[in-house]
C-alpha cells in the first residue's frame, strides 16, 4: 500500500470515528436519556478501537495494541446494547450489558493465553460475536411491527440491519481466519476498501440519527388526561374513545397474540394513525408496553385479591402465551416477581421460611 493510500485510509477511519463522536455530542445537547448516552459512548469507544485495530499502518510490527483489540472484539456486544436501549427502551443494566461482558471475558482470556493454545478461545469469541449479531437482527425484526415511534421504525430496517449485517460479515471473516481458512482475496490490501465502507456506514448513521427528533432518544412519560385532550382533533378523539372502550370495557388486551393491526381494525382507523395516537396521546413507545400497562395493572389487583390461583393460570388469562414473558414484564414494572408481589400483598410466608 502506497503512502498516499495509507494517508487516505487513516483519514477515512478518522472521519468514521468523528461522525459517531458528533452524533453522541448531538444527543447529549438534545437531551438524550442517560442510558442512550452511555450506550452511545460505549459503542463509539468500540468503533474507535475497531477502526484503529484494523488499520495496517498502526500495526507495522504485528503487535496489536491490547486496548484496541479488546474494544474491537466487544463491538457486537456494544451494538446490541445500543439497539436494546434505542429500539426497545431498555435500561443499561447487567442484563443488557451481558453480551458485552461475555465478549470481554472471552477476549481477555484469549489475550492472556499464549499462542497457539489461545486459538480455540479466539474461535469461541468469533462464534459468540456471530451469535450476538444474529440475535440483534432478530431483535430489530421482532420489534418492528410494534414500534409506535414512527421515526424509529424507519431507522430499524435500512440502517441498523445493515450495520448488524456488516458486523456478522466481519465475524465470519475473523472466524475463517482463525480456523486456518481465510477468505481468498481478503487481507491487508483490502483495508482501504474496509475503511471506505466503515466511513460510509458511520456517516450514514450519523446523518440519520442527527436528523431524528430528540424524542427518539428520550423515554416518553405517560400522558395525563389534560395532555390527551389538548389539541386533539375531533376524528382522533372519536378513535381514542373507541380505543379506550376496547381496552377498558372490551378488555381486548386479554387476547393472546394481539397485534396493533388487530386493534386498528377494531377501532376502524389506519394502523399508522393508531400508532401516532398511542404514542403521542397515551405516551407509549411500543405496542407491547401499551398492552403490558393494562395487563400488569390487572395482575396486581388479581394477585392482591386471589392468593390461591396459580401464576401460570393468571398469565394465560391476561393474554400471555407463556409464563416467562409475564414474569419479565411484571418484574420490569414492579421490581418484584409475581410470587413475591403476592406474598407482600397478602402477607403470605415463603414456603421455605
Amino acid at each position: 500500500m502506497t503512502g498516499d493510500l495509507i494517508l487516505y485510509e487513516m483519514l477515512l477511519r478518522g472521519l468514521a470515528v468523528g461522525a459517531l463522536a458528533a452524533t453522541i455530542i448531538g444527543w447529549r445537547q438534545g437531551g438524550a436519556s442517560r442510558d442512550a448516552q452511555i450506550a452511545g459512548a460505549l459503542f463509539l469507544a468500540c468503533v474507535t478501537g475497531f477502526a484503529l485495530n484494523s488499520a495496517p499502518a498502526l500495526n507495522t510490527d504485528h503487535r496489536p495494541v491490547p486496548l484496541f483489540v479488546l474494544l474491537s472484539c466487544i463491538t457486537p456486544g456494544a451494538l446490541w446494547l445500543f439497539c436494546a436501549v434505542l429500539f426497545e427502551d431498555r435500561r443499561v443494566s447487567l442484563r443488557t450489558l451481558a453480551p458485552t461482558l461475555v465478549l470481554l471475558a472471552v477476549t481477555a482470556t484469549a489475550m492472556l493465553i499464549p499462542p497457539p493454545d489461545c486459538q480455540p478461545v479466539w474461535i469461541l469469541g468469533d462464534l459468540v460475536r456471530a451469535t450476538i449479531c444474529l440475535a440483534l437482527l432478530t431483535v430489530l425484526w421482532r420489534g418492528w411491527r410494534g414500534d409506535l415511534v414512527e421515526q424509529r421504525r424507519r431507522l430499524r430496517g435500512p440502517l441498523l440491519a445493515i450495520v448488524a449485517l456488516y458486523a456478522t460479515l466481519q465475524s465470519w471473516l475473523n472466524l475463517s481466519a482463525n480456523l486456518g481458512a481465510p477468505v481468498q482475496g481478503y487481507g491487508v490490501d483490502n483495508s482501504f476498501a474496509g475503511a471506505v465502507i466503515l466511513a460510509l456506514f458511520c456517516l450514514a448513521g450519523s446523518a440519520a440519527f442527527l436528523q431524528a427528533p430528540p424524542a427518539l432518544f428520550t423515554s416518553t412519560r405517560r400522558a395525563t388526561p389534560s395532555a390527551v385532550d389538548d389539541g386533539l382533533k375531533a376524528q382522533d378523539r372519536v378513535a381514542l374513545d373507541r380505543l379506550n372502550a376496547l381496552m377498558q370495557d372490551g378488555e381486548i388486551w386479554r387476547r393472546e397474540g394481539l397485534t396493533i393491526g388487530d386493534v386498528a381494525r377494531e377501532v376502524a382507523v389506519p394502523e399508522h394513525r393508531l400508532r401516532r395516537l398511542i404514542n403521542t396521546h397515551l405516551g407509549h413507545r411500543n405496542f407491547a408496553a401499551f398492552l403490558n400497562a393494562r395487563r400488569i395493572e390487572a395482575a396486581r389487583a388479581f394477585l392482591s385479591a386471589a392468593p390461591g390461583v396459580a401464576i401460570s393460570t393468571l398469565a394465560f388469562d391476561l393474554g400471555y402465551a407463556s409464563l416467562g414473558p409475564f414474569n419479565r414484564a411484571f418484574k420490569d414494572a414492579t421490581g418484584l416477581t409475581p410470587t413475591d408481589f403476592r406474598r407482600q400483598a397478602t402477607g403470605e410466608t415463603s414456603p421455605i421460611s
